[in-house]
């Protein structure tokens, strides 16, 4: 299943250079360490995480290292998960016996929120939408989290600690 997944994943990225192909792409694309971006690749205005945080061990380093390079707004999507509630909340979803590698959390919109807050970003908005999820053959609900850094904090001098 490891090698099936990464198989999968190999599909993503060749799908990424395809479309950059095609369209004739100026976008970079820069792989290192999520955990430590590093200076060099500078700041920029958003930070985009669309139904990544799920999948990573350590989430919150993740999204501490992207906002520490991002200089107004943060926008995280993931899978809404109503029986969570409202409160800041990550439930772990791997157990013992669970034969998977690729969805480490649920969370609530209130924990990025909450997360984001402590980070800087503290004016928010949250929406509800669907997805299709062809492969499933379903309709998943998602949420987006946007937080920005107030004006007199959005500067390219920020730089949180």
């Amino acid at each position: 299943w490891r090698q099936e997944f990464t198989a999968e994943i190999q599909k993503v990225r060749n799908s990424f250079w395809y479309v950059h192909h095609q369209k004739q792409s100026r976008v970079r694309l820069l792989e290192t360490d999520p955990y430590a971006i590093p200076a060099a690749a500078g700041q920029f205005d958003v930070g985009l995480l669309a139904s990544v945080l799920l999948h990573c061990r350590r989430p919150f380093d993740l999204l501490e290292s992207v906002a520490r390079r991002t200089e107004r707004t943060m926008i995280i999507t993931e899978i809404w998960n109503p029986t969570l509630g409202e409160g800041p909340v990550c439930m772990l979803l791997p157990h013992q016996g669970m034969k998977q590698v690729h969805t480490w959390w649920h969370f609530t919109p209130q924990f990025f929120i909450s997360a984001l807050g402590i980070l800087g970003f503290t004016e928010a908005r949250v929406s509800l939408h669907t997805q299709r999820q062809p492969a499933e053959n379903r309709e998943v609900t998602l949420f987006t989290v946007v937080c920005k850094r107030p004006e007199s904090q959005a500067t390219s001098t920020h730089r949180p600690r």
